[in-house]
């Protein structure tokens, strides 16, 4: 990782004054809650338009570029698409019912510089979206939780040993589209998952820091992808939600489980690293497409000495 696209992880402590209902993945309702409140803060015109933001150029609006950046052309792709926020909501494992005076926590991770810069306003955004009320039984006047902390809590490290093989486990849902149509178990191989690590990251780096890969990088790491080699244990688990924003149901099925890669080139092996703070495919920014790296070199190593 180099300085100019820094990535940080904050810790978000905070502690029920009254008894919290959430749903089951809350990383979505949290992402409403921080939005309200984001743009009750930053935006200049939301207030006088029962709360719609009509900043223009929106790219000068505070809310719009944290929560809601307008669509823009990227070079990589020469086409018009909506631009990822600079941050990622990481709540699963927050409980579904926090009791009165129980003090709970959940992650925000932080990306390019323009968010660090950010990073006092969107503490105070969560303040004030954790004292408005994060799920069911909203207060009424009152306050339905306090912060108690907001803490830096990891980075990725600048300098890393590339692994080989390794071992994903993804432990939210992972929304993968190829060709328009989402990814499931049957049709999963490891291009898929690959391919959309790296366009997140070429899309997070063009928008967020003054980075980019040459053509000649993006053929390599094309080619460094069709090296790869795998295999998974994965299922597709059903999950919808509400979208308070769209006035409907939202279907959010993704995949689940295990991913073994082999044959990793140090190019890719960087990728999939960040891809931990990152996250992968679609709804990211609430959570989805969330994993781990483990090393299967150390696991195979470890089960011949305990043979």
């Amino acid at each position: 990782m180099t300085s100019n696209f820094p990535i940080s992880r904050y810790t978000v402590k905070f502690q029920a004054l009254e008894n919290i209902q959430l749903p089951k993945y809350a990383g979505s309702t949290l992402r409403g809650a921080f939005g309200h409140a984001l743009k009750s803060m930053a935006c200049l015109t939301a207030s006088r338009n029962k709360g719609t933001c009509r900043c223009e150029p929106a790219e000068r609006c505070l809310y719009r570029q944290i929560f809601d950046a307008p669509k823009k052309q990227l070079d990589y792709q020469n086409r018009v698409q909506d631009i990822a926020p600079p941050f990622v909501i990481e709540a699963y494992a927050l409980p579904e019912q926090i009791a009165k005076g129980a003090v709970a926590t959940f992650h925000i991770v932080l990306i390019g510089n323009f968010a660090h810069q950010q990073q006092m306003m969107i503490q105070l955004a969560w303040q004030r979206a954790l004292a408005e009320g994060i799920g069911q039984n909203l207060s009424k006047g009152g306050e339905q939780s306090k912060l108690l902390a907001f803490n830096l809590c990891d980075q990725p490290r600048l300098n890393i040993t590339p692994l080989s093989s390794v071992r994903l486990d993804l432990f939210t849902h992972a929304r993968l589209q190829y060709r328009g149509n989402f990814v499931d178990a049957e049709h999963f191989n490891p291009f898929h998952f690959i391919q959309a690590l790296v366009r997140r990251y070429l899309s997070l780096i063009e928008t967020y820091s003054d980075l980019k890969l040459s053509k000649e990088e993006i053929i390599q790491i094309q080619n460094d992808i069709a090296q790869l080699t795998g295999h998974h244990q994965l299922e597709w688990v059903n999950w919808s939600r509400y979208s308070n924003r769209q006035k409907q149901k939202m279907n959010l099925d993704g995949l689940m489980g295990a991913v073994y890669l082999e044959n990793i080139s140090p190019r890719l092996f960087y990728y999939l690293y960040l891809g931990q703070w990152l996250h992968v495919g679609k709804g990211c920014v609430f959570g989805l497409g969330q994993y781990v790296l483990q090393d299967i070199q150390t696991e195979k190593t470890s089960e011949k000495l305990s043979a």
